[in-house]
């Protein structure tokens, strides 16, 4: 009963959801099913995220804390704490939330977390890259209040769950052990600035596998937002990230406090 609550959680707040079933396909298309279960040991992912204030002078992450981004290699406890006191077990706000993500030998875990508004807590599981954080339970404010941040014991941000949103918002996804990722959609929009002018801006996407310790650039668009400020692509042949890899998004502009918003989606399906 905990695992159902918990993978129900996972798809109404999150955005997507675990395959378990070993049910066969009920000919709707091969996405359709994935995500209800049809399939053994495949998932549906819909990863999105923003950046509300893309600077000049370099490269961004696509992800509400901004600022650059290193796939960790080393597995840590995360420290966690929110901007407000409402966040509490025993407060209005998120009392409790959960975290997915992969441990140190990139498998899937959950854990779920009790908070302590602005003191800080810690998870009992050790870390290397984080999928989504969601609001387990919350009181009357029916949301998390504050803005919860994740961070290993060392100081590196994975995550934050920003004011009132219930779920993480960023471009990153972390492929587990024995499974390929495989991207079909992808959405970007660009806000044009309503001081300084119509930024240019480029995106990249990057991959990093541990597998062969390096980093890969996989994906390179560049906009006009005087011209135009959205892209949706469907790929007929999906990009194809494979196990023990990190997946993520960076944006850089010509003109600052530029904002960009990302949805991706696709497949984590285990290899034969």
């Amino acid at each position: 009963m905990y695992l159902r609550f918990l993978l129900v959680v996972f798809t109404l707040l999150s955005g997507f959801g675990p395959a378990y079933s070993q049910g066969v396909s009920t000919g709707a298309p091969y996405v359709i099913d994935v995500a209800m279960d049809k399939y053994p040991n495949a998932t549906v992912w819909n990863k999105f995220g923003y950046n509300l204030d893309v600077d000049t002078g370099g490269n961004e992450v696509i992800a509400s804390w901004g600022g650059t981004f290193t796939p960790p290699t080393t597995a840590e406890t995360l420290k966690l704490v929110s901007t407000s006191a409402a966040d509490s077990v025993t407060s209005t706000g998120a009392r409790g939330i959960v975290v997915y993500g992969v441990d140190e030998n990139r498998v899937n875990q959950i854990e779920v977390v009790n908070l302590a508004g602005t003191d800080t807590v810690a998870t009992t599981s050790e870390w290397l890259g984080i999928n989504s954080v969601a609001v387990y339970v919350a009181g009357t404010a029916l949301e998390n209040v504050g803005t919860i941040n994740l961070y290993t014991a060392t100081g590196i941000q994975l995550a934050q769950m920003p004011a009132g949103q219930g779920t993480t918002q960023q471009a990153i996804f972390y492929t587990k052990d024995d499974h390929t990722f495989l991207p079909e959609w992808l959405y970007l929009n660009i806000n044009k600035i309503a001081q300084g002018g119509s930024p240019r801006v480029t995106i990249y996407g990057y991959v990093f596998s541990a597998v062969s310790n390096a980093k890969y650039e996989v994906y390179r668009s560049t906009f006009d937002t005087a011209v135009e400020n959205t892209i949706m692509l469907s790929i007929p042949v999906p990009f194809v990230v494979g196990e023990n890899s990190v997946l993520w998004f960076e944006a850089n502009t010509n003109v600052d406090n530029t904002v960009v918003n990302i949805r991706f989606s696709g497949n984590e399906k285990q290899n034969y």
